[in-house]
């Protein structure tokens, strides 16, 4: 039973470990959203730039907006980064649960296989009982004499 109640501690773990993953890939794919967005704007910005670039105060602006898009889309490409870095460490980390709630799951079959054993032992202890001394004299004679 107490290897049983271990086994469900371990199956929790596992659980809220492959949710933590699962959270982390939703975060990772909003990131490359955000990229995507950025991206997007970044050639809005491009476009914009060349239009513009015989008016030298817009094309200053411009380049202004590029640089910041371009600083955005570094920090969206990074966290991206960090969100499939944090994906591929839970993973690591529900394997590793994976093998530990297998482990505990063999341990608990073996535990309840000796269980078997002794108890069908127990019964058939049970069902030998004691032999009186007295039969035990006479079947001592008995065989004594058989042999002679």
């Amino acid at each position: 039973p107490e290897a049983v109640q271990d086994l469900a501690v371990l199956e929790e773990d596992v659980q809220l470990a492959r949710e933590s993953r699962d959270l982390a890939h939703g975060i990772y794919e909003g990131a490359k959203e955000s990229k995507e967005e950025a991206l997007e704007r970044s050639a809005k910005a491009k476009q914009v730039h060349e239009t513009n670039c015989l008016n030298l105060a817009n094309l200053e602006r411009d380049a202004m907006a590029e640089l910041l898009h371009k600083e955005s889309a570094e920090q969206a490409e990074l966290l991206a980064v960090n969100a499939c870095e944090n994906a591929e460490a839970l993973s690591k980390q529900v394997d590793v649960l994976e093998k530990k709630c297998e482990e505990a799951k063999a341990l608990a079959a073996e535990k309840s296989a000796a269980l078997v054993i002794a108890n069908r032992f127990k019964e058939k202890k049970i069902r030998v009982g004691r032999v009186s001394p007295s039969l035990a004299r006479y079947t001592l004679i008995h065989s004594t004499n058989v042999r002679n």
